[in-house]
């Protein structure tokens, strides 16, 4: 399994490096992996983005960024390996990227194509997790990353001070579209590594605040609001159950949460996190006009406030559709 180990060489804070390399050793540790760290290198990062030349890298000048870029990058990594042994054992050369444009977005793609150029199957990236003015916004690397990136990337916030087993992993899921593809993914992985899964699924009732005190039927009987819904909710225990017991066959202890109460979906699943020691959490991305909502509203909240890595997944990535169906019920 290759990882490429996403690091801005020149702005990455000493202790999300720390984090996110503790979190390596741990893989490097558990399961044959190969990490290889790239930085991609553009012009927003040296201050040019206002260059005659268009935003690009002033030309005659990379020569001098690249072997900057590569000297400071090497210097982390060897930092970190020092001190960790089998993450130094999993290392593999350096690599630096250069993108001539200031877009974040062309960052982006220069490591997804990177990515897949490599057959990499995870990108490894520490997230800064911040609010209010500068917060994890969608211009950041690390966030496009989550939004577009066909490859899974493993985002690593600010919370993962304390790294635990991976014996111990949550996928959350809407049962959205794709959702059974990221789910035997999950089930593939926690076969490795002899894992429990939990499978947790919320059910937003955004209507039932205006009937808290019930609702009338026509015929004057009284019903909690709640009844609405009964045939939906029936239908995703159904289908949670169906998914736990697939697993299940596949030899993986699982174990379904329907999560009916009231509150934030985000703020449950970090309660979750913390009362299971949960020690990976998996999400399946989303693609479309509403992806920024999405991870706005959940999954960028998770990875703010967890005590341990997110694994995000796109449903339609080809590394995932590639695999040949499987029998799965819902």
């Amino acid at each position: 399994m290759l990882v490429l180990w996403a690091i801005d060489a020149i702005r990455e804070p000493g202790t999300l490096m720390d984090h996110s390399a503790a979190v390596l050793e741990n893989w490097a540790s558990r399961m044959s992996i190969a990490i290889e760290p790239v930085y991609v290198l553009s012009p927003s990062q040296m201050d040019l983005s206002l260059t005659p030349e268009g935003g690009g890298l002033p030309t005659g000048m990379e020569p001098q960024h690249r072997i900057a870029a590569e000297k400071a990058l090497a210097q982390i990594v060897d930092r970190h390996s020092l001190r960790r042994p089998a993450l130094a054992r999993a290392l593999m050369h350096p690599v630096v990227l250069m993108e001539r444009r200031s877009r974040v977005r062309s960052s982006v793609e220069a490591l997804e194509s990177y990515a897949k150029s490599r057959s990499a199957q995870l990108v490894a990236t520490p997230t800064h997790g911040r609010h209010g003015a500068a917060r994890f916004l969608l211009g950041s690397f690390a966030e496009t990353l989550l939004l577009r990136a066909q490859v899974p990337t493993l985002a690593i916030g600010p919370g993962v001070e304390e790294v635990r087993g991976l014996d111990r992993i949550l996928f959350a899921t809407d049962f959205a579209r794709g959702s059974k593809q990221v789910f035997r993914r999950v089930i593939d992985f926690a076969r490795e590594l002899r894992s429990k899964v939990w499978l947790y699924h919320s059910v937003p009732n955004l209507v039932e605040p205006i009937f808290q005190s019930g609702a009338y039927l026509f015929t004057g009987a009284w019903i909690p609001a709640r009844n609405y819904f009964n045939d939906e909710v029936q239908e995703r225990y159904r289908r949670g159950n169906g998914w736990a017991r697939w697993a299940r066959n596949q030899g993986i202890e699982c174990e379904f949460i329907m999560d009916e109460t009231m509150g934030s979906i985000s703020d449950h699943v970090l309660e979750l996190i913390e009362r299971e020691k949960i020690g990976l959490v998996t999400m399946a991305s989303r693609s479309g006009p509403v992806s920024s909502a999405l991870l706005g509203s959940i999954t960028r909240q998770v990875i703010r406030g967890a005590t341990c890595p997110v694994w995000v997944i796109q449903p339609g990535n080809p590394k995932i559709a590639e695999e040949k169906p499987r029998a799965l019920a819902g």
